[in-house]
């Protein structure tokens, strides 16, 4: 490019200004590209910035520039993807504008929006008319809108292009309750309609799934959703205008919808966990003299039998002979098909039900064991055990009576040692194998422990039996409400959710002790006793009476927006006789805004007035729940999110949330085919020059097949050793290959551990950055050090970027050191065998003077043909 054609910098600064503050034109750097002429002078130009890239990459980006297409650039974070795009605008001369992309970007935020107080300020000044007030100097200008509007070639970077709710949100589909990870395209869910405040149904066409370190926790009129901070919520004022915020921005006293209901089809059709398919049988003497009777009537020799039957020769002699008094099921029945015997002829008792038969007493078991039961082995004799614990014996030795009658299977109570208290236990190895299997998420962990999946498909009246046994268990009569508590956020919803089933509503609240497991926990509380009472109740006898007691107690968690409830009441008003009916003053108190239309409200207004309009709203199941409680809460999580076909809105534990994001992979589709983008209320803006798109992703989603044909693809790894050093030493003042040798052991070393965040080429550099200042400030030759324990655990944070990274680089960090020194030890002794080799090759002193006279000639050559190799070696384009 000829220099001096350019514009100076302190004119083009000046001229910038004056466009910007008196025109509403952002001026852009009267510049072109820089010329480049084969892949060769692009990759030099590249190094000479500070970019060390391999021919393969160098091709890519070439291709990429040549043919104006989109360049993805695919690889782990670190691994220098955005850093390329930078230099190659650095190579070309060009201006760059970077999009930051982050789950939750909106279309607004790439191109921008209306300048409202702008405009109307101006309207009602008189300073412009309604017919211009539309226009470009009323608008905030996004960086897509500035590439696009940009005079000059320019380079646009849209970085980190994949950037939800966590991985057991409850979402609610149309045949059923499902976690969002087990969620498959083409499902249908439950989505919200806000301009007719009515559910609808929609499919799931797509679905994604990212990493996040933090997420909010936020509780929303008795129920609790986590989201990122980006993912949206539709948020209602009183008065029934609709805004959205994400969730970062959300705060106490907001209104969201929520959804009051459970879909779930009463279709549980497995009937294979009602049957213990392990079991041993207990042979009669009868028995024992038949199956040797008609082993000797088929003349099976011992050995023959026992290799049918899968046992040894002594342990089947010792069944017939009534040294060992049982058998397994699956032996016993091989045995009896060989002999043509059967099962019912020979056997006596079993130490098991075969198959479990009084269901009601089954889900209770199951639910008490959900609540307050466990697993554990015995450290004396190393047997295990089925345990449930109580203060109250009664109740344990109901229990008790429950496990004979539906497994067969009688256990002893015992009082516990230290505890005021008693437990329940049994240990039969085929019941702890049984319940191990058929319910692996309610024996876990108390804070771990989670409803499996197919329990929310039960008959509402197992649903009921399950449910008493938890509450049995872990439930509490208090004065005005039923209680429970877990430390389990997953369990507390999913019981929360099982009583919406059955048409009981529960409202959960967050609380800490010092006592309760020394952290916080869940509080879940049911008004509405009659219903409880009269569906699920206790088997405690002492937990009865004082249910008995308490009366009906509604709460105003939930309430309707007024534009949607006024019009009904005011046609109720104009066309009844309110004053002396029931709930009639009711009607006057919510026109008139004295009191809000609360769920319970409304419900009686409708059936005091027999008002359809009324009624159809309530069945709906949607009402507005206010934002009592945000936590932050800072750990990994996996997260998902849904795109779905209809409505923007989709339920997730009860809770109206946002769809996800991907509208703004086919708004860039758009972009991305027609170099344009289209203003609402505006006009559509075709972009003035060449945009040379570069896109970065860290590999944690899949595109659309539509995205992938549009952009050429090349995947970035971390660099091998050699290349590694050569990036260092360019981005250093004062290169030093041994300390750069030992920086790049170090961090490929740690990329083999098992860390959450691996250091990248940028991270080596700044910790060789590190190591110069402490060769400086020590006046430590620099050919002699070393990287020691203490050094690398002063300065850990240099390459450690997470709390657990850098408590597992310290305790490990004597194998760190010990590897560090056998491979440099490894690599010294290759670079000596090197040397060997070179001092073997070395040719006579006469040969090496002939070698320099000849030397100059040799050069000539060289450069005359350099033109016509690289011609030779760059692929035809």
């Amino acid at each position: 490019m000829n220099n001096n054609n350019r514009v100076p910098p302190i004119f083009r600064t000046i001229l910038a200004t004056v466009m910007t503050n008196h025109l509403g034109i952002k001026a852009q750097p009267s510049q072109i590209p820089a010329e480049i002429k084969s892949i060769v002078e692009l990759r030099q130009k590249l190094e000479e910035r500070g970019y060390i890239t391999t021919y393969e990459l160098a091709i890519a980006v070439y291709d990429a520039i040549k043919n104006n297409k989109p360049l993805m650039l695919e690889g782990p974070p670190g691994s220098g993807k955005t850093f390329l795009a930078k230099k190659v605008a650095q190579a070309l001369d060009l201006v760059m504008f970077r999009i930051q992309c982050y789950e939750g970007i909106t279309k607004d935020d790439l191109i921008g929006n209306w300048n409202y107080q702008k405009q109307l300020l101006y309207l009602q000044s008189g300073r412009e008319s309604k017919e211009n007030i539309y226009s470009l100097k009323y608008f905030n200008r996004g960086k897509l809108l500035e590439a696009v509007l940009s005079k000059v070639p320019n380079i646009l970077l849209i970085d980190e292009f994949d950037k939800c709710l966590t991985e057991n949100t409850y979402i609610q589909t149309t045949s059923g309750i499902c976690k969002i990870k087990d969620i498959n395209i083409g499902d249908k869910v439950i989505s919200f309609s806000p301009e007719n405040f009515e559910t609808t149904i929609s499919k799931v066409i797509k679905k994604r799934e990212l990493k996040t370190k933090s997420y909010n926790k936020i509780f929303v009129g008795g129920k609790i959703i986590n989201a990122t901070d980006n993912h949206r919520f539709i948020v209602y004022d009183k008065n029934g205008n609709i805004t959205e915020k994400k969730s970062k921005e959300l705060e106490i006293g907001d209104y969201i919808p929520v959804y009051n209901n459970i879909i779930s089809e009463s279709n549980f059709n497995n009937d294979d966990i009602y049957k213990i398919s392990e079991n041993r049988y207990k042979i009669s003497k009868i028995g024992r003299e038949k199956i040797n009777q008609r082993r000797k009537e088929l003349k099976y020799l011992w050995e023959d039998l026992s290799k049918k039957v899968g046992l040894s020769v002594s342990y089947l002699k010792a069944i017939i002979n009534g040294n060992r008094k049982s058998l397994r099921k699956k032996y016993l029945d091989r045995l009896c098909n060989i002999l043509k015997i059967e099962r019912d002829e020979i056997i006596k008792d079993k130490e098991i039900n075969d198959e479990i038969i009084e269901l009601k007493d089954f889900w209770e078991i199951v639910g008490y064991m959900t609540g307050d039961g466990s697993i554990s082995i015995n450290e004396t004799t190393y047997k295990w055990s089925f345990d449930l614990a109580d203060k109250d014996v009664n109740l344990l030795t109901n229990y008790k009576d429950k496990i004979n009658k539906v497994f067969n299977i009688k256990g002893s109570i015992y009082e516990r040692k230290n505890v005021n208290g008693y437990s329940y236990k049994v240990g039969n190895k085929f019941l702890i194998k049984y319940l191990k299997k058929i319910f692996p998420n309610h024996l876990v962990y108390s804070k771990n422990r989670s409803i499996e999946k197919w329990v929310f498909q039960l008959e509402n009246k197992n649903i009921c039996s399950f449910l008493k046994g938890f509450f049995d268990a872990e439930g509490s009569v208090g004065n005005h409400f039923i209680h429970c508590a877990s430390s389990s956020e997953d369990l507390i919803i999913g019981i929360q959710m099982l009583l919406t089933k059955i048409g009981i509503t529960a409202n959960i609240y967050p609380q800490k002790s010092n006592g309760f497991n020394k952290g916080s926990y869940y509080q879940l509380i049911i008004p509405n006793t009659d219903k409880f009472k009269k569906y699920i109740n206790f088997n405690s006898i002492e937990k009865r009476k004082k249910l008995e007691k308490l009366k009906y107690y509604h709460t105003r968690t939930h309430i309707y927006p007024q534009n949607i409830i006024k019009p009904i009441l005011n046609d109720i008003k104009e066309n009844n006789s309110i004053s002396n009916m029931e709930y009639g003053q009711a009607i006057y108190d919510i026109l008139s805004e004295r009191t809000r239309p609360t769920f319970f409200s409304i419900n009686k207004i409708s059936e005091s007035f027999k008002n359809k309009e009324l009624q159809a709203l309530i069945n709906q199941r949607i009402a507005l729940g206010k934002v009592t409680k945000i936590l932050k809460i800072n750990e990994q999580s996996k997260v998902y999110d849904l795109t779905i076909n209809s409505d923007p809105f989709f339920i997730g534990n009860q809770i109206v949330t946002h769809n996800s994001d991907e509208e703004l992979e086919y708004f860039l589709l758009e972009f991305l085919d027609e170099r344009s983008i289209t203003i609402p209320e505006f006009e559509t803006i075709h972009a003035n020059s060449d945009i040379y798109t570069f896109l970065t992703s860290n590999k944690v989603r899949t595109f659309s097949e539509p995205t992938q044909r549009r952009y050429l693809y090349f995947y970035i790894d971390y660099p091998d050793e050699e290349t590694e050093m050569r990036i260092i030493q360019a981005n250093i003042e004062r290169p030093s290959e041994s300390l750069i040798r030992q920086v790049v052991e170090l961090v490929h070393i740690l990329r083999d551990m098992d860390l959450e965040k691996v250091p990248s080429p940028t991270e080596a550099i700044e910790f060789t950055k590190k190591m110069l200042s402490i060769i400086d400030t020590n006046n430590i030759d620099i050919n002699k050090f070393k990287i020691t324990k203490k050094i690398l655990q002063n300065n850990v944070h240099y390459i450690g970027k997470t709390e657990n990274d850098q408590k597992y680089i310290i305790n490990k960090i004597e194998d760190i050191v010990d590897d560090l020194t056998v491979e440099l030890e490894r690599e010294k002794g290759r670079e000596e065998v090197k040397e060997a080799e070179v001092e073997e090759e070395l040719p006579e002193e006469e040969e090496e003077a002939e070698v320099e006279e000849e030397l100059p000639e040799e050069e000539a050559e060289v450069e005359e043909e350099l033109p016509e190799e690289e011609v030779e070696f760059e692929p035809p384009y």
